[in-house]
């Protein structure tokens, strides 16, 4: 129901399990969900979280937070350093200068002193050209279609635009999205970027339904953002129209999904180019 509220739930089982004792192994297990559904879904009440919270810290539970100072992180065979390691959760920033960095940087080594269970994520930030952005996916996939409508009798149909392709300006050109996710999610991104010669018809931001996803649609010159406040386990397609208002050769840009509350499940399409003729009278 809508009043009941399963991180309470599985919090006091948690409790009941602590109290019954010799079930240390199931305790475990129960903590370690409750913890990886907080990696991508809300604690939705301060109740909750507060029950989540004892629950994971009381007093015959296994150690949940460890002292990670005495674990060691190498890149490169340089020591990270630890000291300024944020107390609780152990959140280390640690950048280098471009000069500073190798191909050895490939290589990191962490080493792990005490039981239980752990996450860390290393992000590398470098640039390239849009078109030679390969697809990936990590708990989120988005693939990007653009098609080319027309009519078959009173029938709309669709053609995709290849790689090999072009399109005309007077074509008719509606983009389409399909996500799919392997896990219920909360507060999920989708940011596609439009090719400069490309415009939305739909000029209005605002909230839309289609095809099973409620979301908020955020409309600006360079993307169009969909913002989805929870997307449950499976694939969904969504589309829009487009006009396109100049001829040449174009980075048609790529979609990227990303979910807020764990930016480690996300993904992206393959970007291309895009050959646009002018048949304009």
């Amino acid at each position: 129901y809508s009043y009941t509220s399963s991180i309470e739930t599985l919090s006091r089982l948690i409790e009941c399990y602590n109290f019954i004792g010799n079930t240390k192994e199931a305790v475990s297990e129960m903590q370690r969900f409750l913890l990886n559904n907080k990696r991508t879904n809300r604690w939705e009440t301060s109740k909750a979280t507060a029950e989540a919270i004892f629950s994971l810290l009381m007093g015959n539970s296994p150690k949940i937070i460890g002292n990670y100072k005495d674990d060691t992180f190498k890149v490169g065979g340089k020591i990270v350093d630890t000291k300024e390691a944020v107390p609780g959760s152990g959140y280390i920033k640690q950048t280098w200068d471009a000069n500073d960095v190798t191909s050895d940087f490939a290589n990191i080594t962490i080493t792990k002193t005490e039981d239980g269970t752990s996450w860390g994520n290393v992000y590398w930030q470098y640039l390239t050209d849009y078109s030679n952005v390969t697809a990936s996916s990590a708990g989120l996939s988005v693939k990007r279609q653009i098609l080319k409508s027309s009519f078959d009798g009173d029938k709309v149909v669709y053609t995709e635009v290849t790689k090999d392709d072009n399109v005309k300006q007077t074509d008719k050109i509606v983009v389409r999205i399909t996500l799919e996710t392997d896990r219920e999610l909360e507060f999920v991104h989708v940011k596609d970027l439009v090719p400069s010669c490309f415009i939305a018809k739909d000029l209005l931001s605002g909230f839309e339904y289609q095809n099973g996803l409620y979301y908020y649609k955020s409309i600006k010159d360079e993307s169009i953002n969909f913002f989805i406040d929870k997307l449950l386990k499976g694939k969904y397609v969504f589309e829009y129209p487009v006009n396109i208002q100049q001829s040449g050769e174009f980075n048609a840009g790529i979609t990227k999904v990303q979910c807020m509350y764990a930016p480690e499940f996300g993904g992206q399409s393959e970007g291309r180019k895009l050959n646009v003729e002018n048949d304009k009278k």
